[in-house]
């Protein structure tokens, strides 16, 4: 996914939560349109709200009177009520003779009477309960007798008891499959094609005069005109409202007979599931590494470990020249002495070479012997087989002050097969040599060297031993694959073949010297220097090539293809780490992230244009997490367990990457590198169970995101919405305080109360990239966000107090792209940096609020009504804006450390990443049955410019510090 799919989900971090109570109480949907106002249209929602009746026109002709002013549907049973006088009263009698009681009983929660009183004059009063008062029930306001005006006349004795009715409220739930919609989120596999059965019931039927069910994005089911029965289902899938791959969101609209409409919402998400979400993800990402960039930019990098400049893994490039070793040998070898040997270097198939075995020599071995007359000299002859085991490697890292390993790899135009150029000055090879006589020489009567003998020697081979030392090239013409642990495996289909593996130069300027007996099973060879000669001198020439052939083979083979994978193995076990910015808020800014990466099986990787040298192209095994575990985060496992219903997973797209239209964009140089949203969903996941997504907005946070947003006139947040008083406004306009009951207490709110939102998301975000594109060229996706849960919490003189627990689903449209970081704080660590850019449209945008009640998520008892007022514009004018400043500019790291590459001192090295050295470019993709995003990196022409600055110069990308 490369290194920027990690950061795209360091959004969706910032719209969190958890668990909820019941999804039954009221919320409205909002769909922002270009230039409304911040007060976000509702179609087809509202409280039932009148105009409030006004006293009789003969109001208090008769003597003091009192007057009730409350809608002729009744009253919300979270509100309060004004009342009216005829005359100014005595304030202080009518508070101490006023109390309320509810038909068969019950006078309101809290301190006599239930609640406060709120004087606009002497003949206007707003009593507010502490509490909620009972939902349809019937309630007398009774007036004492001692209640009086500032004249001392008492009340008609017709105004002492004013009696209204509360209007009945319409509570819903429902269940997805029989999984409850409300504390957890709800998760279905699609696995065998499972019905989706919604069911809902709901209180107060006789009150209803209308339902309907919606889909949030389009689509309508009537349910019922007559609404008596109190439920309702149906099976989603065979309904023309049928729920698609990712979050699915919906909502029953209620009308009642007050006239108001309100809406309940439901959503799960549905989809294939990803049978392991903490592993590597199938086609996560695919790549093509180019032959302009990318591959000279490997071969580079191997010329450096030559140069030993860093270690991979802690070994140097000899220490995997050497390799394992072992004594024992393979069934075909001449089994005479046991002696260590590199195991890398064999003819034998399999990981291990284990000596080259089995060269054969006719007539390798002649003695003459001068027996007496009449005898005479007898000459013979014996064939002779060969083992060769290499002991010892060393590659120096320099010959007369110049790099001594030269490295190109290629593919060429028109070709599926890479070109391995392998350059060098000096090698030495420490060799050890088992020969067998297959027959007996100098037989008369008996033979003086049996058949059979077995010698031992030691030999030197020396590159440049009598030459100068210049680079002396071998080429070979490999396939290359991947296995299904992701290694790469290099293949020359005929080393025999010239044209395929040439090995002339190094074969040519090659000598093998210091060959000496250890040792011999017949006394009389080991006397015999004839023998030993005519091994050293006609056998090992005519095998020399041979021998050649085959260790270079082993070096293309094995010795450079597990120096490549010893870096692939760590990408896909240890990954590349992500550290984001120290200016996020907290607890962005202590995660550090984790890409990995994999091979998938492919048999050939190489691919070209016939027209132009190609690279290497192939589809990733991907994976995305939190590398500390987000140790400060609140994880959703600790609210509730287990926290979501169903599977513990996310939903997959399957689609696959067709990487032969990456080829094809390659006419234009760049490595390519293609970034699927399992990648992205991966990560959300791992984000989401750690807790990272869980947030709390307050004053401190949004002031750190202006800060480092530079405080941009169209991006700056505002805290207005973060104090109390925001709220009192539309509770009690003009009045800075107001006390409420919490079950135990009288809790004053102030409206200079600090508030914060804490978010919890009870359930795992979505990303979809969208096959369609902005006119700049930038791939267009979508989020989804179901059961967002914001709490908003009011510190006041006593402490915490919960003021509204809101529930969010929402469908929100943007853009993605790779920008250079604009660095508005000027820091220091941050210039020269690519940065993602996500930017959410709220002019795309729909979303549901939902206002809980009850005890613990009310427990205040504030309006829903009245609370969803005020948060109306939250997601539009808050959590958005709050995203897109996160969002609008997020550094990648200046270097991409991997893990593997170090220096002698441990300091580790990676990719530099600065803009200085490479260019990151998102492109346009037309092929729109593969939504990825699709970046090309190429180099900074300043830095490197194809064809015009030396190729060594991208050795340079490698950083250590």
């Amino acid at each position: 996914m490369g290194k920027r799919s990690w950061i795209i989900l360091v959004a969706i971090t910032l719209l969190g939560g958890c668990g909820h109570d019941s999804g039954t109480m009221p919320y409205t949907l909002f769909q922002a349109v270009e230039g409304e106002s911040d007060a976000a249209q509702s179609p087809g929602t509202n409280d039932g709200s009148t105009v409030l009746p006004s006293p009789p026109p003969d109001f208090g002709l008769d003597g003091p009177e009192a007057f009730l002013r409350i809608a002729p549907s009744g009253l919300d049973h979270h509100g309060e009520f004004e009342i009216v006088f005829s005359r100014p009263m005595d304030t202080a009698s009518v508070e101490a003779g006023f109390s309320m009681s509810a038909s068969g009983g019950g006078a309101p929660l809290g301190p006599t009477p239930g609640g406060t009183f709120s004087w606009l004059n002497y003949r206007h009063v707003i009593f507010t309960p502490y509490a909620p008062i009972q939902e349809n029930k019937t309630y007398t306001a009774h007036f004492a007798g001692g209640v009086q005006t500032l004249a001392g006349d008492p009340l008609l004795p017709d105004s002492t008891d004013l009696v209204f009715h509360t209007r009945p409220w319409v509570s819903m739930a429902h269940t997805v499959n029989s999984m409850p919609s409300g504390n957890r989120g709800i998760i279905i596999s699609s696995a065998g094609n499972p019905p989706i059965t919604l069911s809902s019931t709901w209180t107060n039927g006789d009150y209803i005069t209308k339902i309907q069910l919606h889909r949030l994005d389009g689509g309508t089911i009537d349910v019922c005109t007559s609404c008596t029965s109190g439920s309702y289902s149906v099976n989603l899938k065979s309904s023309s409202l049928s729920p698609t791959f990712g979050i699915n969101q919906y909502y029953y609209s209620v009308e009642t007979e007050d006239g108001a409409v309100r809406n309940y919402p439901v959503a799960f998400t549905y989809g294939t599931l990803s049978s392991n979400p903490n592993a590597l993800q199938d086609d996560g990402a695919a790549a093509f590494l180019d032959g302009t960039y990318l591959l000279p930019t490997l071969s580079r990098l191997i010329e450096r470990f030559a140069h030993q400049d860093f270690k991979i893994n802690n070994q140097t490039f000899n220490d995997f020249a050497n390799g394992d070793t072992q004594t024992g040998k393979p069934g075909n070898c001449i089994d005479y002495k046991n002696f260590s040997y590199l195991r890398n270097y064999g003819n034998h198939s399999g990981q291990y070479g284990d000596g080259y075995c089995g060269y054969h020599v006719s007539d390798g071995a002649q003695l003459c012997i001068d027996f007496p007359w009449p005898v005479g000299e007898v000459c013979s002859k014996s064939d002779v087989t060969l083992d060769v085991f290499v002991t010892g490697v060393n590659i120096p890292a320099e010959a007369d002050g110049n790099e001594n390993i030269g490295a190109d790899i290629s593919i060429p135009a028109g070709t599926t097969q890479a070109r391995v150029d392998l350059k060098g000055r000096k090698a030495y090879l420490d060799l050890k040599i088992e020969a067998t006589l297959d027959d007996g020489l100098v037989c008369v009567g008996a033979c003086v060297v049996s058949a059979g003998t077995e010698i031992l020697f030691d030999a030197k081979a020396e590159l440049n031993r009598s030459y100068p030392n210049d680079l002396r090239t071998s080429t070979s013409f490999s396939t290359l694959s991947s296995d299904s642990s992701g290694n790469l495996k290099l293949t020359i289909a005929n080393p025999d073949d010239p044209g395929q593996l040439s090995i002339a130069d190094w074969n040519n300027h090659l000598d093998v010297y210091d060959l000496s007996v250890q040792d011999t099973t017949s006394w009389v060879a080991d006397m015999l220097s004839s023998v030993v000669n005519s091994i050293g001198n006609d056998i090992v020439p005519q095998v020399q090539g041979k021998i050649v052939r085959d260790i270079l083979k082993d070096f293309n083979e094995r010795i450079a293809v597990q120096v490549l994978n010893a870096a692939l193995t760590s990408l896909a076990s240890d990954g590349v780490t992500l550290q984001l910015p120290d200016y996020l808020p907290a607890p962005l800014n202590q995660m550090d992230l984790n890409a990995k990466i994999q091979l998938s099986q492919s048999t050939n990787l190489a691919k070209s244009l016939s027209w132009k040298d190609g690279g290497l192209a192939n589809s990733l095994k991907g994976g995305m997490y939190v590398l500390n575990g987000c140790m400060p985060c609140e994880k959703p496992s600790t609210l509730i367990s287990p926290p979501v219903q169903g599977p513990q997973s996310f939903v997959t797209n399957n689609y696959g990457f067709d990487l032969n239209y990456m080829v094809g964009r390659s006419a234009v140089n760049g490595t390519y590198l293609g970034l699927h949203e399992n990648t992205l969903n991966q990560l959300l996941f791992q984000l989401w169970q750690v807790g990272g997504l869980n947030l709390t907005l307050d004053k401190a946070f949004i002031d750190q995101v202006n800060t480092f947003t530079g405080n941009l006139p169209t991006l700056t947040l505002t805290t207005s919405l973060l104090r109390a008083g925001t709220i009192l406004n539309v509770l009690s306009p003009g009045r800075n305080q107001i006390y409420r009951w919490d079950g135990s207490t009288v809790v004053a709110v102030d409206a200079d109360d600090p508030v914060r939102l804490r978010l919890r998301p009870r359930s795992v975000p979505y990303i979809r990239f969208l096959p369609t594109f902005t006119a700049a060229g930038t791939r267009e996706l979508q989020l989804q966000i179901s059961d967002l849960e914001i709490q908003v919490i009011g510190n006041g003189v006593g402490g915490d107090y919960i003021m509204a627990t809101l529930v969010v689903n929402a469908t929100v449209n943007g853009s993605v792209d790779i920008v250079t970081f604009s660095n508005p704080t000027s820091q220091p660590q941050y210039t020269n940096l690519q940065a993602l850019n996500v930017t959410l449209d709220p002019h795309q945008l729909v979303y549901t609020m939902q206002v809980l009640d009850g005890s613990t998520n009310n427990p205040l008892g504030l309006s829903p009504d009245t609370v969803r007022g005020v948060a109306t514009p939250l997601v539009r004018s808050l959590i958005v804006p709050l995203l897109n400043n996160v969002l609008k500019e997020v550094p990648l790291p200046s270097i991409a450390y991997l893990s593997p590459f170090s220096l002698t001192d441990g300091t580790n090295c990676g990719i530099d990443m600065g803009t200085d050295k490479l260019k990151v470019e998102n492109v346009a993709v037309n092929d729109t049955s593969t939504p990825m995003v699709l970046l090309r990196l190429s180099t900074n022409p300043f830095f490197f410019n194809p064809g015009v600055t030396p190729n060594d110069t991208l050795g340079q990308l490698l950083e250590c510090n």
